[in-house]
């Protein structure tokens, strides 16, 4: 517990003859995974901690390869119904400080550790929000050389590749290709896929003359919190708080996860909040907390063509 004798946490810094007015709160990202998630309709409260996410697949026999002629009946085919399981937990922390503390504090303990709060539990259910993203089936890692690149793609959600150069646009141009030709993956907004990558990643992409030359004249919207550009069919956000740039155990840049539409799914049994502390020694203790209660799941966790959704690229 915070309490006004000089300790370990500083808190004889809230006041001094020199204080400064301004309260200087260390750095925190957005939540930039978040922002890409389904909300499943309805509150879960009181329905348990699992939840069932229910898929269905296309029709198993096409109009198109049913030839109708007059008087014959109607073809007829059939749907599969699968489940995905999201199992929502219980995510809190707080601060607690003295009464003598917010007496003879020059600044409001409360707002003060509001602030940090607020900030940690952004950042930590954008890193829980990322989980699905990165243990996602489908694998890609970048082979060859610079000069002569190749891919090598895994879809049992073990990389099955060692990285040995970094990421370039040959690979971002392989990987949207085979998204949309070859797995059928909706885009994401329609006509983008979106990418999340941390700085030295999207520095290896960006740096390159070609997307240099090719954004020189282009004026994309940047529409979503993080949006760093838009180059090829790919919408590129900025996040480093939930990967690293380095591929795996190797020193090459270009760990990031390229998505397509309704790829990870969010349940909320209590959505987040901030809490004051109920006082049980006559208000000497106080304090403020967050709450969570929800969970994320990928709605589509395997490596088909029309199911999944998500490739993620990284290394052994």
């Amino acid at each position: 517990m915070q309490g006004w004798t000089p300790n370990a946490h500083g808190e004889a810094f809230l006041a001094n003859n020199d204080l400064s007015k301004s309260m200087r709160h260390a750095a925190r990202p957005l939540m930039v995974f978040r922002q890409f998630l389904t909300l499943e309709d309805g509150s879960f409260l009181k329905k348990g901690q699992s939840k069932l996410i229910t898929r269905v697949s296309k029709v198993a026999a096409s109009g198109y390869d049913a030839t109708s002629t007059d008087m014959a009946r109607t073809p007829e085919t059939t749907v599969t119904f699968t489940q995905t399981t999201c199992t929502v937990y219980l995510r809190r922390m707080s601060i607690p400080w003295t009464g003598l503390l917010e007496n003879v504090s020059q600044f409001d303990p409360n707002n003060v550790d509001a602030v940090a709060l607020r900030d940690d539990m952004a950042e930590t259910l954008n890193k829980l929000a990322a989980v699905p993203f990165t243990s996602c089936k489908l694998k890609y890692t970048p082979t060859g050389s610079t000069v002569a690149p190749t891919g090598t793609w895994a879809t049992g959600g073990t990389v099955s590749a060692t990285a040995t150069r970094h990421i370039q646009i040959w690979d971002m141009k392989q990987i949207k290709r085979t998204m949309g030709e070859t797995y059928l993956i909706p885009k994401y907004d329609g006509k983008n896929f979106v990418s999340i990558m941390p700085d030295f990643s999207l520095g290896q992409l960006f740096d390159e003359e070609e997307v240099q030359e090719g954004l020189r004249y282009g004026k994309p919207e940047a529409l979503f919190a993080g949006e760093m550009k838009q180059y090829d069919g790919v919408r590129y956000m900025l996040d480093n708080s939930a990967m690293t740039s380095a591929m795996g155990a190797t020193s090459y840049y270009g760990e990031g996860v390229v998505f397509g539409h309704d790829a990870v799914v969010e349940v909320i049994t209590k959505p987040e909040e901030l809490r004051r502390k109920l006082s049980v020694d006559y208000g000497e203790d106080q304090g403020v907390g967050w709450f969570y209660t929800g969970g994320f799941a990928e709605t589509q966790p395997v490596a088909t063509a029309r199911h999944v959704k998500i490739v993620h690229i990284t290394s052994v």
